[in-house]
C-alpha cells in the first residue's frame, strides 16, 4: 500500500492494524486533522494542529481479562484493586457495556433503558488528554445505543469536564467523608 498522507510508517502500521482488527465491534468517527484508513480509503489519527495523539476508534472489549495498559488507564477511574472486579462485571452484566480506544481510553456505560444510561466509568491516558477523547467517546456511545439522556455521578476531579462538554451539574454534597459528588446529565433532543 502506498504510504501517502501518511505522517510516518508507524502511523500506516497502527492504522492497517486496527482495520485488520477482525470480530472488533467499531464505530468510526472522522475529524479534520486525522488519518485513519478505514475500507481501504483513507480518512482524516494524528491531529494537525496539537501533535497530540487522537485515538480514533472505538470498540467493544472483547477479551476476558484486561491488558496491563488497560489496567493502568482503568486505574484513572477506579482504585487498582478493583480494575479486574469491574472488568467482569462488564463481561457478567448484559446492560454494561465496556468500550475502549485503542487502550488508551475506555468509557464504561449501563444501559438503564431503551434511551437511558448511565457512564460509570470513563478515562483517558495522560497524553491522549485535551484531544477530544472523552467527548468523541460519549458522541460515539450516544449513537451507537440510540441515547437520548446519558447521566454520571463523578467528584471534583471530573466535574469540569462534565461542565465543559454541556453537562447539567447538581451537587450531591458530601456523600463520602471529605468527597463532594455531583450527578451530572446531559439530555438530547428527541429524533
Amino acid at each position: 500500500m502506498n504510504l501517502k498522507g501518511f505522517h510516518s510508517k508507524k502511523v500506516f502500521r497502527f492504522c492497517l492494524k486496527q482495520c485488520s482488527n477482525k470480530g472488533c465491534e467499531t464505530v468510526s468517527r472522522s475529524s479534520p486533522g486525522l488519518w485513519m484508513l478505514q475500507k481501504n480509503r483513507y480518512t482524516p489519527a494524528i491531529s494537525k494542529l496539537s501533535r497530540k495523539r487522537v485515538v480514533g476508534m472505538l470498540s467493544k472489549a472483547t477479551a476476558a481479562y484486561p491488558s496491563p495498559q488497560l489496567k493502568e488507564v482503568m486505574a484513572f477511574a477506579m482504585a487498582k484493586d478493583q480494575v479486574e472486579v469491574e472488568y467482569a462485571q462488564y463481561a457478567k452484566n448484559p446492560n454494561r457495556h465496556l468500550y475502549l480506544m485503542e487502550e488508551e481510553a475506555f468509557i464504561g456505560i449501563e444501559l438503564k433503558d431503551a434511551s437511558r444510561c448511565e457512564i460509570r466509568h470513563i478515562a483517558v491516558a495522560g497524553d491522549c488528554r485535551n484531544s477530544g477523547t472523552g467527548l468523541r467517546m460519549i458522541e460515539d456511545i450516544i449513537k451507537l445505543h440510540g441515547i437520548q439522556e446519558i447521566f454520571a455521578e463523578t467528584d471534583v476531579d471530573a466535574v469540569g469536564f462534565y461542565r465543559k462538554i454541556g453537562f447539567n451539574i447538581k451537587s450531591l454534597g458530601e456523600k463520602y467523608p471529605g468527597r463532594e459528588r455531583f450527578y451530572c446529565t446531559k439530555t438530547l433532543p428527541s429524533k
